[in-house]
């Protein structure tokens, strides 16, 4: 009878104490919420006073224009902010005006532009520059703050159900970010633990005890040369199977006057991104625009290291009109011709 009477209290006290336990990790995890705690795996303390944050969890679960998605990580949320019901900047396009000659460019922040309502992108500009020539056409910016060519892969298959012309592709700038683990890795080991802010705390203080102590954290990045060159290839090859003209553009960024270069900073690997999407352009004989050429030493038209001013959009958008006016004319007469 003592016995029985030991493993009850022996029981119980082991109920009490995962009841206690788990309750103080809910309110430690409410607390967490109720004081907004957010941590970005991984953040680099560099040269004493700057830090570099890997976005992605940012991106994928705090950002409010957007929705966690296991195959993009983060999309847009349908008809909020910026974007429309379709995911895309802009007004909805019909896709069942199949005389209707689309656009669709493809990128990132560069290419989606900023937050605020009023649409400064170049995709923008550039379809107002072409309406002034041409009545039906469309230009749709399918670009999303922080993807990378791993997203963009996916970008380009989600919008061949809209039946586009052409597809104007601009990716490098987050493929070369350094992270702990890769795009293509990290969209596979996602689970819902690493949402909860218990679990960035907990992470938060393992790896500035690697930092500090072990100095042992192996940084990637988020999208490999060699990933990077595959996801391009499969690209054209989407765009050419489905008889889509794609253009590929490199991927526009500054050097500030006495910048030094880090090795944990993109823009260290940004050049030999954007000399692969060249290569690459060359190797499969599509027409790529050297933006990047066109606008390293125009400080003056850029907000910050990658984003145009409004100025630098409108001239990104005449640049592009005037460097498509060709091929698109000759795509929409060739169009016309099939209808008639």
């Amino acid at each position: 009878m003592k016995n029985d009477n030991q493993k009850h209290e022996m029981f119980y006290k082991t109920l009490l104490l995962f009841f206690g336990v788990t309750s103080s990790l809910i309110i430690l995890e409410l607390s967490l919420w109720f004081i907004n705690y957010t941590y970005f795996p991984l953040r680099i303390e560099i040269d004493n006073d700057i830090s570099r944050n890997d976005w992605r969890y940012y991106h994928t679960f705090d950002e409010k224009y957007f929705v966690y998605n296991p195959e993009f990580l983060w999309r847009p949320r349908p008809n909020f902010g910026v974007f429309n019901e379709q995911g895309f900047r802009g007004e909805l396009f019909d896709v069942q005006f199949n005389d209707e000659y689309v656009i669709v460019a493809i990128g990132d922040s560069n290419t989606l532009g900023s937050r605020v309502y009023e649409d400064t992108s170049w995709p923008h500009y550039l379809e107002q520059k072409l309406r002034e020539k041409y009545e039906n056409i469309t230009v749709v910016n399918a670009g999303v703050w922080g993807y990378s060519s791993f997203q963009g892969l996916s970008r380009l298959k989600e919008i061949l159900k809209y039946h586009p012309d052409m597809v104007i592709i601009s990716f490098g700038a987050n493929d070369a970010h350094m992270v702990q683990i890769a795009d293509k890795y990290w969209a596979e080991q996602r689970n819902p633990i690493q949402n909860l802010r218990l679990y960035l705390l907990i992470k938060s203080i393992t790896d500035k005890i690697r930092i500090l102590v072990y100095n042992d954290i192996e940084l990637v990045h988020r999208v490999s040369m060699e990933d990077y060159e595959e996801n391009f290839l499969d690209m054209i090859n989407i765009a050419e199977s489905n008889d889509i003209r794609i253009i590929l553009l490199t991927r526009p960024y500054i050097y500030y006057p006495g910048e030094k270069k880090n090795p944990l900073w993109w823009k260290t690997y940004a050049e030999s991104y954007n000399n692969m999407t060249v290569k690459i352009a060359n190797w499969s004989g599509v027409p790529v625009i050297d933006i990047y050429e066109m606008f390293e030493t125009r400080d003056d038209l850029f907000i910050d290291e990658s984003h145009f001013t409004d100025e630098g959009n409108r001239i990104m958008g005449t640049i592009l009109y005037q460097e498509l006016e060709y091929l698109t004319e000759l795509d929409i007469n060739e169009k016309d011709e099939s209808f008639q």
